[in-house]
């Protein structure tokens, strides 16, 4: 009974990843909102109940590994050490993930996922939602000061259609500036 229980678990798990990757693959080739579920159930060869099985939503598809990025964000902020901001904490976390995951190819999915998600008004407000979350802003306001708050006169503008989180990571990772020197 365990060897079945272990075979249909992944077979699971082997079903999610495959509408996961085909879902992927055909967002980053047509962007989010001129695909259907029908075609991602399509391309992953299951009916399209079975992609609502695994994905209660058609922004899940993108955002699935979310849960596990926010139980790992707000852990990084509520362990934070004593007296540390916890916009510190969530900062210090956003870089030290970013430098893991920009080894390899992660910068170029990181990239993808970025187009991906601010050229889609759905995915953006799917990102707000999620941020907007009690525990997400309970954890994030906690020990938060008036010192702590965000400043913008470092020449980063505030950009209202992003999360929280995409703003933290514009703000850890501004972008390059170039010279007239290095511009040719």
């Amino acid at each position: 009974m365990n060897t079945e229980l272990c075979l249909r678990e992944r077979k699971k798990q082997q079903t999610r990843r495959a509408i996961a990757q085909a879902a992927k693959g055909l967002f980053l080739e047509r962007g989010f909102d001129r695909v259907s579920v029908a075609e991602v159930a399509r391309a992953a060869d299951v009916s399209e109940q079975t992609v609502f099985n695994y994905f209660p939503t058609k922004e899940d598809l993108v955002f699935e590994r979310m849960d596990t990025f926010e139980h790992e964000l707000l852990a990084a902020v509520r362990n934070r050490p004593e007296g540390e901001p916890a916009l510190r904490a969530f900062v210090r976390f956003i870089v030290n993930r970013s430098n893991t995951v920009m080894a390899g190819d992660g910068k170029r999915r990181v990239a993808e996922l970025t187009r991906l998600v601010t050229a889609s008004p759905s995915l953006m407000s799917r990102e707000r939602q999620i941020v907007a979350r009690p525990e997400w802003r309970n954890s994030l306001r906690a020990g938060r000061t008036r010192r702590d708050r965000p400043q913008h006169g470092n020449g980063l503008q505030h950009r209202p259609e992003c999360s929280p989180r995409r703003e933290a990571l514009f703000r850890a990772c501004p972008p390059k500036t170039t010279t007239p020197s290095t511009a040719r």
